[in-house]
């Protein structure tokens, strides 16, 4: 399957004193035409059971409903296995929408990956 040229998703790996994280870096557009091949993308890098996630949102430029549900499901899959997940470098339109939905309360926002990994490198 072909990159979608609507979205790039890159995927990395850290390790923040004694936690392993994953950073998944979203640029472009979120949208149902792509929102399927995107879930697929990451959920084949939860396959080693590292559970704590930082989403960076600098240059994802919009999402859909789909695109929130993507992050929902991600979320709420991370929590389950008690994982850490953590949004970063939301641009304004990203940013309102999840104001808009009132899912800024649901999420953990920093405002750039430096706090992010202080999150992990604070955990005891």
């Amino acid at each position: 399957m072909s990159e979608n040229p609507l979205v790039h998703v890159k995927i990395e790996f850290e390790k923040l004193g004694e936690t392993n994280v994953k950073i998944i870096y979203l640029a472009g557009r979120i949208t149902l035409a792509n929102a399927t091949e995107i879930s697929k993308k990451i959920e084949k890098y939860f396959n080693d059971e590292n559970y704590n996630v930082i989403v960076d949102l600098e240059k994802l430029e919009y999402l859909d409903s789909r695109g929130m549900a993507i992050l929902l499901s991600l979320e709420k899959t991370v929590k389950e296995n008690k994982g850490i997940f953590i949004l970063t470098k939301a641009n304004q339109f990203v940013h309102e929408l999840f104001i808009l939905t009132s899912l800024s309360t649901y999420f953990t926002f920093s405002n750039n990956l430096d706090d992010a990994r202080s999150n992990f490198l604070n955990k005891t």
